[in-house]
């Protein structure tokens, strides 16, 4: 008999009691639960609760309305770099103004 469940008494669970044990038949287990009581009110503020959470939280000040990513474009060094700028800035600055840019470098050249 495989995958029995048995309480305590090592007695054969009802096919119900297996069920409250492992979920629903669907696999999924009963939110109800879950659910506060009737009449709770909980006493704790979300900024008592996740204060530090919170605190990270992006302000809409500080939001992106649109980024644009750029990858695999050729490792050139310094003496380069002014041309590919300039080549991206042409490409790019059809679609909008371009606020920022960055091309981070390793050992004197792009990365790519």
């Amino acid at each position: 008999m495989a995958n029995e469940i048995t309480d305590e008494n090592n007695q054969n669970l009802s096919e119900e009691e297996t069920e409250e044990i492992n979920g629903n038949e669907d696999g999924e287990e009963d939110e109800s639960q879950f659910d506060d009581p009737e009449g709770f009110v909980d006493t704790i503020s979300d900024k008592d609760l996740l204060g530090d959470v919170l605190a990270k939280r992006p302000s809409p000040e500080d939001g992106i309305d649109s980024l644009i990513v750029v990858d695999n474009v050729p490792v050139v060094g310094q003496d380069r770099l002014d041309k590919l700028k300039n080549v991206i800035k042409k490409v790019f600055s059809k679609f909008g103004k371009i606020v920022n840019e960055f091309y981070p470098e390793e050992n004197g050249k792009t990365k790519g």
